[in-house]
């Protein structure tokens, strides 16, 4: 790059200006073009199967390094090329794909690796045109803005990316580095996108720059068969300069990725120096990801919310790191605490008894149930005797409104509950029914409920013994807080004042005095966990059975009322500091577990 494609591109770019002097500097050191020799022989063609893939970054050793550049211009400030050249050798099975269709160019596959959310790779590009002249130093290949991921454009997702083209002895080394901000790459995802040649300067420019512009497309298919490293680690510390401030809450390490979370009043204010300390007091600097829809950090979920990306300079263990360092700033940061304790495979009743009658024409069996005492799930397989003999589009379900669980009908419950089902190529069907209850079971249960038929032709009950039924404790915190819902038609509020708040590992249930009039809920609810992190909680207003559920509250006779919500994910019910309800937020003090 040059200082007038500098500017050109600083047009439609804001960076900070210690940033920008940087750069300005650098590109004056590099003025000059510096041809790099190859020392190995290339044997990768466009379109190379990922053996081939892997087999050319298995050959990268010191030696070859020293000879090329990839490395280093994929990673300008690399500390260790021989590391980073064995993380890639290590990450180059998760590109199972590569192809290369470019006017004028042949494009060879020098290197190629992924991990959960970057794809890096090196093309080396060999000019066949009758008119070698054009190809000059000043020539270069970038991306022009459009590309794909499994055929989603750039206005569906967020990336960040770099790349750059530099000359070599015969041809042009073409580097890029393509980082998804929000997400992962899926468990098999092409990335495509479209390429451009340009050519900034030189003695015939005039002329010759009306030759290039789109020429062609790169296409990568990322195939992660195992999951990535990655670590996420809590953090609280301050760091701030002249234009102001970042409040890191929590930061996610990857090998070669440093992502920063927290709140800041100047989304595109970023510290000079970033690294990571690892546990034995060294230190790996950071890169900022600067191009692509947003400069050095992006708003996420409000105007003060903010995430900072950064390529390290080399990879390090994610699970070994102690501190991050913000220019003369030290932020200590503590492993995240796992708050999922629902493990499926502990939660597995043992059911016996198994009976169905009635439901002439299909065999139904039980495909496995879970409990943890609070939440039940079903799964049933139903297979018809004849799938011939059925009507068109006929479907079948459960009734919700027929279950019975220990004698006592669904509607004496307060619950919510959901069932599915669906029906594969085979004719079976799969009906799968997950419920939430608060008279809850104990560690054994007897289940009955009936099936139907959307014709109601044919109609059977399905009735179940569980035992082992594991249950997980509850736990019960004092509360004392105030939530209001203002009815504004009668110019007045109508009151709940929170006492008591229970806390299970999918639900939670508030209690205290609540005005017998209201039957509103909050319009946003939440937990906040011990470690600082917020779990959504969900209304019961659809799907809530029973004649008194009240869209998940429920009035007492003594001038109390309880209101209900689901989790979005499960909890450890003894790591609950505080709940929020609209912008009032209530914090819990632990009495009881039950």
């Amino acid at each position: 790059m040059n200082k007038e494609r500098y500017k050109q591109v600083m047009n439609h770019i804001q960076m900070p200006e210690h940033c920008e002097q940087q750069i300005l500097e650098k590109i004056e050191a590099n003025s000059k073009p510096v041809l790099h020799r190859r020392t190995w022989k290339r044997n990768v063609t466009a379109g190379i199967a990922v053996a081939a893939c892997v087999g050319v970054i298995g050959m990268v050793s010191v030696s070859a390094i020293q000879g090329t550049n990839w490395i280093r211009q994929l990673f300008p400030n690399s500390s260790d090329d021989a590391a980073t050249a064995q993380y890639a050798a290590e990450q180059a099975g998760n590109v199972s794909a590569f192809s290369a269709d470019l006017k004028d160019l042949d494009a060879e596959l020098v290197a190629a690796f992924a991990d959960e959310s970057n794809l890096y790779y090196a093309v080396h590009l060999t000019p066949k045109t009758d008119e070698p002249e054009k190809y000059t130093d000043q020539f270069t290949i970038s991306p022009n803005g459009n590309y794909w991921i499994d055929d989603k454009t750039n206005y569906d997702v967020m990336t960040t990316t770099n790349s750059a083209t530099e000359p070599e002895e015969d041809g042009y080394l073409f580097t890029r580095k393509i980082h998804l901000d929000n997400g992962t790459w899926e468990n098999q995802t092409t990335f495509k996108e479209e390429m451009q040649a340009m050519l900034w300067k030189g003695e015939h420019y005039a002329e010759l720059a009306q030759n290039f512009g789109t020429i062609g497309t790169i296409s990568i298919t990322i195939d992660l068969q195992t999951e990535p490293q990655r670590s996420v680690y809590t953090a609280s510390g301050k760091w701030s300069n002249e234009k102001g401030f970042l409040n890191v809450e929590q930061v996610i390490l990857q090998p070669l990725t440093l992502t920063i979370d927290g709140t800041a009043d100047n989304q595109t204010n970023c510290a000079e120096q970033v690294s990571v300390v690892l546990a034995d007091g060294s230190t790996v600097a950071g890169e900022y990801m600067t191009s692509g829809y947003r400069n050095m950090g992006i708003v996420t979920e409000s105007l003060t919310q903010v995430e900072q990306f950064l390529y390290l300079e080399k990879p390090i263990d994610p699970t070994a790191v102690t501190a991050i360092q913000m220019d003369d700033v030290t932020i200590p940061i503590t492993p995240k605490a796992d708050n999922t304790i629902l493990d499926p495979s502990s939660m597995t009743a043992t059911l016996s008894d198994f009976t169905i009658t009635g439901m002439d024409g299909f065999t139904v069996k039980p495909l496995g149930v879970i409990s943890d005492g609070t939440n039940l799930a079903m799964v049933l397989n139903a297979a018809p005797d004849d799938p011939t003999a059925l009507p068109e589009g006929l479907q079948i379900d459960m009734d919700f409104l027929s279950l019975q669980i220990d004698g006592k009908r669904i509607y004496e419950f307060l619950s919510s509950g959901v069932s599915t089902c669906e029906k594969g190529s085979d004719g079976e069907y799969v009906i799968t029914c997950k419920m939430q209850m608060d008279a809850f079971l104990q560690e054994q249960a007897e289940v009955q409920f009936d099936l139907y038929t959307s014709d109601d032709s044919s109609r059977g009950t399905v009735a179940f013994h569980l035992d082992n039924i594991q249950k997980i404790p509850s736990t019960t915190y004092a509360a004392d807080g105030t939530w209001k819902h203002y009815v504004e038609i009668q110019n007045s509020y109508r009151i709940f004042n929170i006492q008591q708040v229970t806390c299970f590992t999918s639900h939670i249930k508030l209690t205290g005095p609540m005005d017998p009039n209201l039957m509103a809920q909050p319009e946003s609810v939440s937990v906040i966990l011990t470690d600082g992190t917020e779990v959504t909680a969900t209304d019961l207003q659809q799907g809530k059975g029973g004649t008194t559920a009240g869209y998940g509250i429920l009035h007492q006779p003594d001038g109390t009322g309880v209101l209900e919500f689901d989790l979005s994910q499960p909890i450890d019910p003894n790591a609950v500091a505080s709940i929020k309800l609209d912008d009032i937020t209530i914090s819990l003090t632990k009495t009881t577990a039950e």
